[in-house]
């Protein structure tokens, strides 16, 4: 037994990781370097699909005036300082005040009258649901340019409020189709068992969408 366990060709004498050179195991660390490469490869060339208009934009504003209107992809000299003559130019201040007050509140209306008709479109059933989701749809299909002219005689004429931010706020309070359509599709990811369990603990439907649909829609 002793001799036959000694054996130079025996199996339980065989070196350390022998097994690890057959070329079965090769052939599994090969597939499995490949598929590290392609999944890494498609992430890397994701993240620098979002990374370099950043990049871009960072690189053309150390550039001097003239040569960010030329081609070349990097500075031939760092200009620091055109981060300071941004703020000394005229009327940035109020530019950047502009965009706050009309990205805060538009996206603020926006959310909030959205909600709520995204919901009955996703957990109510209604005669006629279909066609109103068929009609928030053709809204995105709808053109700008077709009611440009009659937005801007309804605010202009009607309301007095051409040359305010106001005209671009105000519509977002009564919903965006896009967003409409974004969110009913996501809450028809969320089971109705959950709707169900809350109306059972005696909740209606403005409390279950405050305390069960909005923090599982958070995301």
């Amino acid at each position: 037994m002793t001799q036959l366990l000694g054996r130079p060709g025996s199996p339980t004498t065989a070196a350390p990781g022998a097994a690890d050179r057959t070329p079965a195991a090769r052939t599994a660390r090969r597939k499995a370097l490949l598929h590290w490469i392609a999944v890494h490869s498609l992430g890397v060339a994701a993240a620098l699909f979002f990374v370099l208009p950043f990049v871009f934009l960072f690189l053309t504003s150390v550039m001097s005036d003239h040569q960010a209107l030329t081609r070349d992809l990097t500075p031939n000299s760092w200009e620091w300082g055109n981060y300071a003559k941004v703020f000394d130019t005229p009327g940035f201040l109020t530019w950047w005040k502009n965009t706050l007050l009309y990205a805060g509140l538009g996206t603020v209306l926006s959310v909030l009258s959205s909600i709520p008709v995204a919901y009955a479109l996703a957990k109510f059933r209604f005669r006629g649901r279909q066609l109103s989701l068929m009609l928030v749809i053709s809204m995105m299909m709808l053109p700008p340019q077709v009611i440009i002219i009659p937005m801007y005689l309804f605010w202009a004429k009607q309301l007095d409020l051409s040359g305010s931010l106001w005209p671009l706020i105000i519509p977002m309070a009564f919903g965006d189709a896009f967003s409409i359509f974004l969110l009913r599709q996501f809450l028809l990811t969320i089971p109705n068992e959950y709707l169900d369990a809350a109306k059972v603990d005696g909740c209606g439907e403005f409390r279950t969408l405050i305390r069960v649909v909005l923090p599982m829609a958070r995301p």
